[in-house]
């Protein structure tokens, strides 16, 4: 996966509260959380710049 394109996931985990990007760049794998939020997505508190 991620060898031949870039792929991106961005998803909400109900589990922790946290939305997730996992991504492959180059066939290189990144992941990060990048805010906090409602289990049903009402509202954010991002966690980058």
């Amino acid at each position: 996966m991620g060898l031949q394109r870039d792929v991106f996931h961005l998803y909400n985990n109900i589990s922790d509260s946290r939305l997730h990007l996992d991504y492959y760049i180059n066939g290189i794998e990144y992941t990060s959380t990048i805010a906090e939020t409602d289990a049903h997505g009402r509202w954010f508190k991002w966690l980058t710049n």
